[in-house]
This record gives C-alpha cells, sequence and structure tokens, in this order.
C-alpha cells in the first residue's frame, strides 16, 4: 500500500470512529483541546493529552489505536474502549494533519506524468 492510500484509508478508519458516536459527543469534541499529541502512523498510535479549557476540567491521557480500532482516556466517560469526546478530538486531530498530507501527496502527484496515472487509476478502482 502506498503512501497516499495508506492516507486514505486511515482517514476513513478516523471517519468510522466519529459516525459511531452521538451528534452532541462530536460538538463537544469541537471544544476539546489537544495537548502533546504524537501519531505513528506505522502502528496507527495516536496519544496525547486532552481537556476543555472553557469547562475548567482536568487533563487526561487519551490514546486511539487505530490499527486496533481501541481507544482509552482517563476520564470518567471515556474508559477503556468507550469512545468519549476526548478521543474524538484527537482522532480529529489526527485527521486534520492527514488531509494536509493527502492534498500535499495529490497535489505533488497532480504535477507529474506519472503521478496523473496513478490518479487515474486510483479513481477508476474506487469507481
Amino acid at each position: 500500500m502506498n503512501i497516499l492510500e495508506k492516507t486514505i484509508h486511515t482517514r476513513e478508519i478516523i471517519s468510522r470512529l466519529e459516525n459511531k458516536v452521538s451528534r452532541e459527543t462530536r460538538l463537544n469534541a469541537s471544544k476539546v483541546a489537544v495537548v502533546a499529541p504524537s501519531f505513528d502512523i506505522g502502528t496507527g498510535l495516536v496519544r496525547g493529552m486532552t481537556h476543555t479549557p472553557l469547562s475548567g476540567s482536568d487533563v487526561y491521557q487519551t490514546k486511539v489505536d487505530l490499527n486496533n480500532k481501541t481507544v482509552r482516556c482517563s476520564c470518567s466517560g471515556g474508559g477503556f474502549g468507550r469512545l468519549c469526546k476526548h478521543t474524538i478530538a484527537l482522532a480529529r486531530w489526527v485527521d486534520q494533519r492527514l488531509e494536509l498530507d493527502q492534498r500535499a501527496i495529490e497535489h505533488a502527484l497532480n504535477n507529474s506524468l506519472i503521478g496523473t496515472h496513478q490518479i487515474i487509476s486510483q479513481q477508476r478502482k474506487s469507481a
């Protein structure tokens, strides 16, 4: 799997994860701050500290394993295996970065003869 395919696949996993939670949880996730995040695309492991600045909440240790499809957050609502606003916020952080990477890769491919052929082939496969 090339890097563009891996990026698209990872973003699809994140989208499915986010779609598993209620609208309210997705809205609340937009208020969560992500601090010192890290992501390893090889293992699919995302780690970071999260908190909701406006509510003065504690800082939580949050982990999302995209390859194994597991989450963990130290908040009371996000025990092992339960999705909370903090895990969604952390997943969104990764998705935003991957979106930028995807655009850059597609732009680079669009500006090369070999890349144009690869993108057309990719589009035909997904159609």
